[in-house]
């Protein structure tokens, strides 16, 4: 940006009409080290100083200076008699020549070969998200990611669809920070330089056994030669509930259930007077309560953090902390993040730097004892219920919620801290000119403490004037700790002979991981003032312990070469042996290849250097592992241990638990991918596309086995899963005179198909069918063809059930056997998420800047039959579910009203209730505001920013009413909209 609104400004006099004076900065108020400062047409040219200042004498008051830094977009400045100039150089997204971290290591942009996405820091920060896998979220194509709404709740993350047939197991992808495995979701967002996302095997690879669903590589940032700067970046936000649903009156409820109870010819549930009673209220007798409006609230988020950085040549650092305060929209369920992050780069000599990381986290979170049915209770309980009596103590409801507040709020609750303390140490030593020894060590010691507290409950019957307990005082208390650590040894050389440029790399790892917990319980206490195991009554206990412990140990191998930055080839091993396994079965090698040809480069299109700039193919191939579902003992026969009374003595005794598999492997995942990044009209408009297919084998599968076998169905690596897809991503950007523009869009998707399951199928489940040549877990049901309309309807179709009546739902008699049963049941749907989505929207005017970000789903299928799809189930009725079925209103949305016991037959997993749970959300909206350079001047600071953004605006979907689309059930934690005013200040 150009011009005296701009930030930072640079300060420029012309003297004599020649001398030209000035500062070169970068986005965030940097002086820019090293940028360079030439006169257009001449080799008279200077470079800026560690404060990013420059001097140069220029021919004429007509020259023009060309700035330009290796990742920044070059800027032209036309001298003429300006005497004061505003500069600041923007980070070029799409350059060729920016280094991306890959495995072990880096690689220009413009020479990488394999699948890599790159997510710059400006994505993750100034947004009010709790968890930085939230804020990727649409960001990255391919990447699923589902998001929760509770305090201290991590999202759920999804690489290219799930490689897994067994729901139990986890399809996350591998997660490294600064090259060690870590859990990013807590980390300061302000500490993230970039993420990189490997998504082909051929990328992901080189970390063998755990990268089958990819790899995000984590960078932090470090301190810069320069000054000291500090930073400071803080927002204060208010959460309010989305999606709640609308409650009806006492009144209207009383009507329906006496209507529920009339269509079937039972008594009516409410008298008319009692109904009279509803409608004129003021009365204990007939309240009309709406509980989510009293137990749901706004809440408070909060995100404080402060920077220090700078150095010398032979010594950079950079100190920061972080404090993250969320309150739920539950009350006494809430969360602080408290994180401290140093890093010490130090040149000792030409030939030998060192670095030392150090990192500690506190989180510390307060949840219900029991959340989901606490929410399930809220949502179930119905306007007749009384919440307060007169006095305003907690009233008493005979049935099965009795008052759900009382639960909520005396209850009890689970107390959770947990503490980590990490150090990374690293050593690069030049042997000789290209070749660099690396030595990493990093050692992670973690420990949990998890407190939850039961209370007894009382509530007082205002019209008995009984007081009524439930429950009894709890206390258990567990504890866990782990210890980790990583050494790495790593020779890397790097050397150009001409056009050829070469890059080695091979190294060792181990890895191991110690843990162990122990938990004590007590229930019976007198008193819920000490919350201690030892004052528990001791004739009422448990205690339990485990510890465990796993090692892995890796070769590693990578060659990179390219020829005139045209044609590069990468080929890069693995192998792992891994504790889990015996002897003979512990070793495995991934290897992968990858090449690329960059077209453009090529003599035979240099007539299309004026609208192209860069045209790349790749081709790769790669396998890597998985361990996922083995345990960590898998090939050993273990031993149980427990007691039991013989001869009314106590005896000890131990009997075999599992029996060994020393066959036992590893998974193997195969990925071929192709791909093409093209650049046009000098870089502003960019595009990525990409194809692959994955298969995963030696998937481990349970086997049938006679029933004396008596240990369970053994394992065996039998299974085999298919996934394939695409991903496309289009960008354009521009800046015109004091106006800038970006524009980013991506889409994907994935296909998954079950390949063989070993003759074990297929496998049908009480709405789920796994079978060869379809996704795993498909949803499985009846097929629907609408209500009955009558009596003669029902009496004319295949018999369903004995209760069934007009206004039911009408099933598909698959088999001709003029019955519906479970034999009825086909293949309704694909649970798996289709056309992922986002859109980038960022403007700016000079000190103005807006951003807009909206992502969604296209595609999901769902079966829905929750408390906010089926009424009176346990739970109350809403105002979107008055659309039932009568003779009156045939064209209804749902099926007649019953109650409970009387209605499941409505409820049979159905494609009635399958709904798409694709949706459009606007992620998120800023507006912020950088104030002049000018009127900073006398303050001290160099930038200051304002601004003003919303998460969550709005969501269009046909989803059910009450619930987020990405909620896994109608009792999830309800999502929050955040708005949150914010200030960044550097100095």
């Amino acid at each position: 940006m150009i011009g005296e609104e701009a930030t930072p400004v640079v300060s420029s006099t012309q003297q004599v009409g020649k001398k030209i004076t000035g500062t070169i900065l970068d986005e965030t108020g940097l002086p820019i080290i090293g940028a360079n400062v030439v006169e257009k047409g001449t080799t008279n040219g200077t470079i800026t100083d560690m404060d990013g200042k420059f001097s140069i004498n220029v021919s004429s008051g007509d020259a023009i200076l060309v700035v330009s830094y290796i990742g920044y977009i070059e800027q032209q400045l036309s001298v003429n008699k300006q005497k004061d100039w505003s500069l600041v150089l923007k980070e070029d997204l799409q350059n060729l020549d920016e280094v991306v971290v890959v495995g072990y290591g880096t690689q220009r942009k413009g020479n990488i070969a394999t699948a890599v996405t790159t997510i710059k820091s400006e994505i993750l920060q100034n947004r009010p998200v709790q968890t930085v896998g939230e804020a990727l979220q649409g960001q990255v194509p391919g990447l699923n990611v589902t998001g929760k709404g509770a305090p201290g709740e991590s999202p759920s993350l999804q690489l290219r669809g799930s490689s897994v047939l067994n729901a139990n197991n986890s399809s996350e992808p591998l997660v490294l920070v600064d090259g060690v495995p870590a859990d990013f979701n807590f980390l300061n967002p302000e500490d993230i330089e970039s993420i990189n996302v490997l998504k082909d095997a051929a990328s992901a690879a080189i970390y063998g056994s755990r990268a089958a669903n990819g790899v995000l590589l984590i960078t932090t940032k470090r301190g810069k030669e320069g000054k000291p700067t500090f930073r400071y970046n803080g927002s204060v936000g208010v959460n309010t509930p989305m999606h709640m649903p609308k409650s009806l009156s006492s009144a209207q409820y009383a009507r329906i259930m006496n209507e529920a109870a009339d269509n079937m010819d039972q008594d009516p549930i409410y008298t008319a007077d009692q109904i009279a009673g509803y409608e004129k209220g003021g009365d204990p007798r007939f309240p009309n309560t709406d509980w989510l409006d009293l137990a749901l609230q706004n809440s408070v988020t909060t995100r404080h953090g402060i920077e220090a950085s700078g150095g010398t040549e032979k010594v950079k650092y950079l100190v920061s902390a972080g404090v993250d305060h969320q309150t739920g929209i539950f009350p006494q369920t809430q969360q602080n993040v408290f994180n401290v992050r140093s890093s010490t780069d130090v040149q000792i000599s030409r030939k030998l730097d060192i670095s030392f990381d150090m990192r500690y986290q506190l989180r510390d979170m307060e949840a219900l004892g029991n959340q989901q049915d606490i929410y399930k209770q809220i949502i179930g309980a119905d306007p007749t219920m009384l919440a307060y009596n007169p006095d305003g103590s907690y009233a008493y409801n005979a049935g099965f919620f009795t008052n759900p507040l009382v639960a909520l709020y005396e209850g009890g609750q689970k107390f959770t801290n947990r503490h980590e303390a990490s150090g990374l140490f690293k050593l690069n030593y030049e042997i000789i000119e290209g070749l660099t020894f690396t030595g990493i060590a990093n050692v992670k010691y973690t420990f949990k403490g998890e407190e939850s507290q039961g209370r007894k409950t009382s509530y007082y019957n205002w019209f008995t004037q009984e007081i009524v307990e439930k429950g009894q005082n709890t206390f258990s208390d567990r504890r866990d700790q782990t210890a980790y650590y990583n050494l790495q040894a790593l020779l890397n050389y790097k050397k150009s002979f001409g056009i050829h440029n070469l890059d080695i790399l091979a190294g060792y790892q181990q890895e191991n991981e110690t843990s162990d917990w122990l938990k004590g319980a007590r229930s019976g206490y007198p008193t819920d003032l000490i919350w201690e195991l030892n004052p528990g009554p001791k004739d009422n206990w448990s205690n339990d312990g485990n510890g465990e412990h796993w090692a892995l140990a890796s070769f590693i191998g990578r060659i990179n070469y390219d020829y005139d930055n045209k044609y590069i080839l990468s080929l890069s091993m693995r192998s792992d042996a891994s504790s889990r396994f015996a002897k003979g079965s512990r070793w495995s090698t991934f290897p992968s290849v990858a090449a690329a040809w960059r077209i453009s480069q090529e003599p035979f299109m240099e007539s299309t250097h004026n609208w192209l700039d860069d045209l790349k193919i790749r081709a790769s191939w790669g396998q890597t592992g998985n361990a996922n579902g083995l345990g960590l003992y898998p090939s050993y026969t273990l031993v149980s241990t427990g007691g039991l009374i013989l001869n009314n003595t106590y005896q000890q005794i131990a009997q075999l638990k599992t029996i060994g598999n020393e066959e036992l492997t590893w998974e193997h995942s195969d990925m071929f991918n192709v791909g093409v990044d093209a650049k046009f009209l000098n870089s502003r408009l960019s595009f990525t596309g990409e194809y692959y297919v994955k298969n995963t084998k030696d998937i481990l599968l349970a086997v049938p086995v006679p029933l004396e076998y008596g240990f369970g169905n053994p394992n065996m690596n039998i299974g085999q899963v298919r996934n394939k897809g695409w991903e496309i991503s289009l960008g354009w950007s521009d800046q015109i005179n004091d106006f800038g523009y970006s524009i980013s869009a991506n889409l994907s998707d994935n296909r998954n198909e079950v390949i063989d399951l070993g003759d074990t199928g297929p496998w049908k489940g009480s709405n789920t069918y796994t079978e060869v040549g379809l996704p795993f877990n498909s949803i499985y049901g009846y097929e629907s063809m609408g209500l009955f309309q009558s009596d003669q309807e029902v009496a004319n179709a295949p018999f369903q059930n004995s209760k069934t009546a007009a206004g039911d739902i009408r099933y598909k008699d698959q088999n001709g056997d003029n019955k519906i049963d479970a034999n009825d049941r086909i293949v309704l749907g694909d649970p798996n998420p289709h056309f992922l989505y986002g859109l980038n929207l960022s403007f700016n005017y000079k000190n103005f800047d807006l951003g807009m970000f909206f992502q969604g789903i296209g595609e999901k299928d769902r079966i829905v039959m929750d408390n906010f799809v089926r009424p009176l189930n346990d739970a109350t009725i809403f105002e979107h579910q008055l659309d039932y079925w009568t003779p009156q209103n045939t064209d209804a949305k749902y099926p007649r009203i019953l109650n409970k016991d009387d209605g499941s037959h409505n409820y049979e997993t159905s494609d009635y209730w399958m709904i798409n749970a694709g949706y459009l959300r606007m992620k998120n909206l800023t507006l912020g505001y950088t104030i002049p350079r000018k009127i900073l001047s006398s303050t001290g600071f160099n930038r200051v920013r304002i601004y003003f953004t919303a998460n969550n605006l709005f969501t269009i979907s046909d989803f059910v009413p009450g619930m987020d689309p990405e909620a896994s059930s109608a009792w999830a934690y309800p999502f929050a909209r955040t708005y949150s005013f914010g200030l960044n200040v550097q100095f």
